[in-house]
């Protein structure tokens, strides 16, 4: 029987050689180097199992057996003391010096790769000469961990050329030291003033036309300042609540504290600040319901603009529904005006021009002076042209002649002194069409001619000029052109 058959686990009843299943390997391997005679014979038998071969011996071999696992634990011990234990698969490899000269070429060549340089292999000679090299520790595995911000801040690159021969190669593209890099600088009190922007640092500041558009006050109030110094407006407008729904939360003392200071760092003053009123209000409504809501609502935003400071509150004035006259309409409306200027000391209830839109009121100007007619106080009430509301209802501002025939007709039937602000929108719909259609512009039909002839009328100078126009052009961009008219 040879070894190979023991381990195959063929079945036998005799065995002569020095192995013993697992430990085989071990003892075929002292016993080779001490020249130890190998174990007397062993009977049993042989049988496979699942990882490794098993012998099952007779009871008369045990004494044998032990006297044998003692020699070779001897012999053992001394063949590996001082070395680490390793696995009995590294100790079984008998490595000859054939395969170390071919290890060492190996390696030799592979380095020579690297480093692109001929190094010629060794000889036999040379490498009983020369000590084969220790295999170096191994490091640790490094952490995939990103370093953090602090610890790379305190990293220093330096990279410096190295010498040969007293000569300094070729300088690699030197990398930016941490240390070099620009540092975030603080902003001081100077910083912070020369970024506030108000409308006398724009490039039209010697304008007498104050151009603006109605802006957003999402994220609180005073950004509507913020907003309108951003599009260059040197006017604007805004809602002061949600203008679809009738409740709003009162107004906080901080809010517009915050709103005037804007306003004040800004260079805004608050004639030239309008806010328009919710698109709900109906202050000529027959509806009683609608007509208490409206007027509570009208009289609610009036006191927000006294707490804000301002002196303007624009709102579209109302409809008959179709159910009532046009003047028991307009009764209506002055009532409700006189209703909240009583509970208020110094805001202006400023009524818009409309189109002649199914029955609401104001789109002729006979039915603003009844308005202001019903007024009590008539230094605190006023009007607002919308030039879109105007060329739909009929007046043909488009034209040099019919622009100035409506200034006209403004000023002998409601009054001059009454005027307060202009909405400048272009109009989608022809003349006379009664359809609220607001277009930019320059590209209705009423062009930019037409709004020449009012940016070169003094009558409209020191007012709020304010944009409500749709998207299309930017209001940055439109307040452009109309400081192109003049």
């Amino acid at each position: 029987m040879d070894r190979s058959d023991l381990l195959h686990g063929q079945d036998t009843t005799t065995t002569s050689v020095g192995w013993y299943c697992d430990l085989g390997t071990w003892t075929d391997l002292i016993c080779s180097m001490d020249k130890t005679p190998p174990p007397p014979q062993l009977t049993g038998t042989m049988r496979p199992t699942r990882s490794r071969l098993s012998l099952v011996l007779n009871k008369e071999n045990s004494a044998a057996l032990k006297e044998s696992m003692r020699t070779l634990t001897s012999s053992l011990n001394k063949r590996m003391k001082g070395t680490p234990r390793k696995p009995s698969h590294t100790l079984a490899k008998k490595i000859k010096s054939e395969e170390i000269d071919a290890l060492e070429e190996t390696k030799l060549t592979s380095i020579a790769k690297r480093t692109k340089k001929n190094i010629p292999p060794l000889k036999e000679d040379s490498i009983k000469d020369e000590a084969i090299p220790q295999k170096s520790k191994k490091l640790p595995r490094r952490s995939l961990k990103a370093p953090s911000q602090k610890i790379l801040q305190d990293i220093k690159i330096k990279q410096e050329p190295l010498l040969e021969d007293g000569e300094s190669k070729p300088q690699r593209r030197r990398k930016v030291k941490v240390e070099d890099a620009p540092s975030k600088r603080i902003k001081t009190e100077e910083d912070e003033a020369m970024m506030v922007k108000s409308p006398s640092s724009f490039p039209w500041r010697d304008s007498k036309k104050y151009i603006g558009a109605h802006v957003s006050i999402a994220g609180g109030l005073e950004n509507a300042v913020t907003n309108a110094v951003e599009i260059g407006a040197r006017a604007f407008a805004l809602f002061l609540t949600s203008q679809r729904t009738w409740s709003a939360k009162p107004l906080e003392p901080k809010t517009a504290e915050r709103f005037k200071t804007a306003c004040a760092a800004h260079g805004y003053p608050p004639h030239l600040i309008i806010p328009h009123g919710s698109y709900l209000l109906n202050c000529g409504s027959p509806n009683p319901e609608v007509l208490a809501k409206s007027r509570a609502k009208l009289t609610d935003e009036l006191q927000r603009c006294e707490m804000l400071g301002l002196q303007l509150y624009n709102f579209h004035p109302g409809s008959t529904c179709g159910e009532i006259p046009v003047e028991q309409c307009v009764a209506k409306i002055s009532e409700s005006i006189n209703l909240a200027l009583e509970q208020t000391r110094s805001v202006t209830a400023v009524v818009e021009n409309m189109s002649c839109q199914g029955h609401t009121i104001g789109g002729k100007f006979s039915q603003l002076r009844a308005i202001i007619d019903g007024v009590k106080d008539k230094s605190r009430v006023g009007v607002c042209i919308d030039t879109c509301h105007a060329f739909a209802a009929g007046y043909n501002l488009a034209t040099k002649e019919g622009f100035h025939s409506m200034m006209e007709e403004f000023e002998s039937v409601v009054g001059l002194q009454y005027l307060k602000a202009l909405h400048i929108n272009d109009s989608k719909g022809k003349l006379g069409c009664h359809l609220d259609r607001h277009e930019n512009i320059g590209r209705g039909h009423i062009g930019k001619q037409g709004f020449t002839h009012l940016m070169q009328d003094p009558r409209f100078n020191n007012l709020p000029l304010i944009l409500e126009t749709p998207v299309g052009l930017s209001d940055a961009e439109e307040i452009n052109i109309l400081h192109g008219l003049e």
